[in-house]
């Protein structure tokens, strides 16, 4: 999946479908963040491509899906996740809204001689600025905790160890509702 193809495409629907801000039950972000893991130290920076689904269940609350590809250095890894998000208003164009959210993510990567699985609890905070009434360009911070179990190939066996995470993740993104 390339992130310059889906921004092209939600900034396209925001442009054309404007005129149906009354209508907005569902939105789709795109995020792309780099972020340095705090615990365990030590860890190469990763690189993430994130996208969502939001279905409204109020007007400024949805319940969101995730997934997600992160790349950290010789380590692919893959996630879903699950959560939700709470406007703090509707916005409108030219307004900046903030936002609170939280999510489950369970994932597996790999690297050269060893797999793992993992889930986090993420939960964070930012502002949406409406580009048009369904569009926005979004900023966040997220602090995410979780644990990873790696099970690593030993001289022809295998090893398994269990460690906590924990990282701040700095967003930025767009968000398209419809």
């Amino acid at each position: 999946m390339d992130i310059k193809y889906l921004a092209a495409a939600i900034l396209a629907a925001a442009v054309s479908s404007s005129a149906y801000a009354e209508e907005k039950m569902n939105e789709i972000s795109a995020f792309v963040y780099a972020n340095k893991q705090i615990t365990p130290s030590g860890q190469d920076p990763m690189v993430t491509i994130y996208a969502s689904y939001g279905k409204y269940i109020r007007e400024r609350i949805a319940i969101t899906g995730s997934a997600s590809i992160t790349k950290a250095g010789g380590t692919n890894m893959g996630s879903v996740g699950f959560g939700g998000k709470y406007y703090f208003k509707v916005g409108q164009r030219g307004e900046l809204v903030p936002f609170v959210n939280a999510e489950l993510q369970l994932g597996h990567g790999s690297g050269t001689g060893y797999t793992q699985n993992f889930y986090n609890l993420a939960g964070g905070g930012g502002a949406s600025y409406f580009i048009t009434e369904t569009a926005s360009v979004d900023g966040r911070i997220v602090y995410q905790i979780g644990s990873a179990s790696t099970t690593v190939n030993v001289f022809g066996g295998q090893a398994t160890s269990s460690q906590s995470t924990s990282s701040i993740m700095l967003t930025a993104g767009l968000t398209q509702r419809f």
